[in-house]
């Protein structure tokens, strides 16, 4: 089962991911240097991106993207895991 309510502070909004965060996730996720410590290559285009997506956050239970609520875009991921 996955989380389907958000939770929001004034900020922020946790809320689970989809497909239409592809653009997002692929602007910062190109980085060189984001994803090295943890052993992720930058990410090349965005159908990758919507790969990883999929493969990875989307319908995760637990997993949520974080989102600015000044800006609307996402700006990283939690997991919780009980």
């Amino acid at each position: 089962m996955t989380q389907t309510s958000n939770i929001e502070t004034n900020r922020l909004v946790l809320r689970p991911f989809s497909e239409s965060d592809a653009p997002d996730v692929f602007e910062s996720c190109k980085n060189p240097n984001l994803g090295n410590n943890a052993g992720w290559k930058p990410l090349e285009t965005i159908e990758e991106t919507i790969d990883v997506l999929n493969t990875i956050f989307i319908g995760k239970e637990g997993v949520w993207a974080i989102v600015s609520k000044e800006t609307k875009q996402v700006i990283g991921s939690i997991g919780i895991i009980p």
